[in-house]
């Protein structure tokens, strides 16, 4: 599957620390950024917190989707479902082909 345009996936662990993240594509507007930071890729994380609030934990960016795939392992078990954030499908974001 080739996809194009503006992506957001999300992932929630009910495992300890619970956490939600999103990996989701960005384009920049502002003119004045350098080029390689025009467009890429946010990656987000909240964790829940002991009063059952998320919180944000940590963020960063990447240039590239295969760059931004570095990130789930890290922070997520392996048992997420991974789902497109404007459908709730669920999508395995391993197997998609973006556009770097």
């Amino acid at each position: 599957m080739k996809k194009t345009g503006k992506e957001c996936f999300v992932a929630t662990d009910g495992e300890p620390p619970k956490r939600r993240m999103w990996i989701t594509s960005i384009d920049l507007v502002s003119e004045s950024a350098p080029i390689h930071h025009r467009s890429g890729w946010e990656i987000v994380i909240d964790q829940m917190d002991s009063d059952g609030k998320w919180q944000p934990f940590w963020d960063t960016w990447a240039e590239t989707y295969s760059e931004a795939l570095r990130y789930p392992k890290n922070y997520l078990s392996n048992t997420v479902v991974w789902t497109e954030e404007s459908t709730g499908k669920p999508v395995d974001i391993y197997a998609l082909e973006l556009e770097e």
